[in-house]
């Protein structure tokens, strides 16, 4: 799980450090979860109601799993319009409220966002660092690999072109068969409520990654077989020796920046 703690001028400085102290703990007998402080903008030097003045670990980028905003001011204003409007999802305990994104198809379109908001003129936010190679968008891959595997998935006939929408994707027979051999059920991966094999444009590539049911799956199978890793801090991960062994056998994917 990633977790951001969101730092702003003026924010009661134990709102964000007591949370901070608290993820750090878990963070560190657990595997998946890393936590860091963020800011909204540069510079990421704010300073607190209380004269302290705290560096935060970087700008927000992208959806992590939990956000938890301190209490007050505009944030909670600017939420309580994302809560109305089913974008976000909230729990209290004492002062803190942790929000989350409410579903996969809000990550995606906050994730498309990042295409609008750094027009390919401008050189885009991070463009060059580890994030840009790959990451997590809410429970699939992003990032250069994720859209080289998904172009290499197309180029060998597995993926194709959904006949019923073209912000889908289909998997062929021989992708199934294929998928079989990371013991991904496509059929089981069809019967769920989600999107099957949703095209999400990629937020620093411009070009699509695989998201839906099949790309959480596919994530998912990695991080198992321990092809890829999770980075504590971030939404980063990492192919690991053994992953890029097993994927330059099936696929062509890019050397990490």
């Amino acid at each position: 799980m990633d977790i951001k703690i969101l730092t702003f001028d003026g924010a009661d400085e134990m709102d964000f450090v007591a949370p901070f102290e608290a993820f750090r703990n878990a963070a560190r007998t657990q595997e998946n979860v890393s936590v860091s402080l963020v800011s909204l903008s540069e510079p990421c030097t704010i300073m607190g109601r209380n004269g302290l003045a705290v560096r935060s670990d970087g700008v927000l980028i992208g959806v992590p799993n939990l956000l938890v905003v301190p209490g007050g001011g505009w944030v909670d204003v600017h939420l309580s319009h994302l809560l109305e409007g089913g974008l976000v999802k909230v729990a209290q305990d004492g002062r803190h409220r942790y929000y989350q994104i409410a579903s996969p198809e809000v990550a995606h379109a906050v994730e498309g966002l990042g295409v609008i908001a750094s027009p390919r003129k401008q050189k885009p936010l991070g463009e060059g660092d580890p994030i840009c190679y790959a990451r997590t968008c809410y429970d699939q891959l992003a990032g250069a690999m994720a859209v080289s595997l998904a172009e290499s998935l197309q180029q060998q006939r597995y993926l194709v072109a959904c006949a019923d929408s073209d912000r889908e994707f289909d998997v062929t027979a021989a992708g199934e068969e294929f998928l079989k051999h990371w013991r991904i059920d496509v059929n089981e991966l069809r019967s769920k409520k989600r999107s099957f094999a949703r095209r999400c444009l990629d937020w620093t590539e411009r070009r699509d990654h695989v998201a839906g049911a099949l790309g959480a799956a596919i994530c998912q199978r990695f991080l198992e077989l321990r092809w890829i890793a999770r980075d504590r801090n971030s939404r980063i991960v990492r192919v690991t020796s053994s992953g890029r062994r097993q994927l330059e056998q099936l696929i062509h994917i890019p050397a990490a920046a």
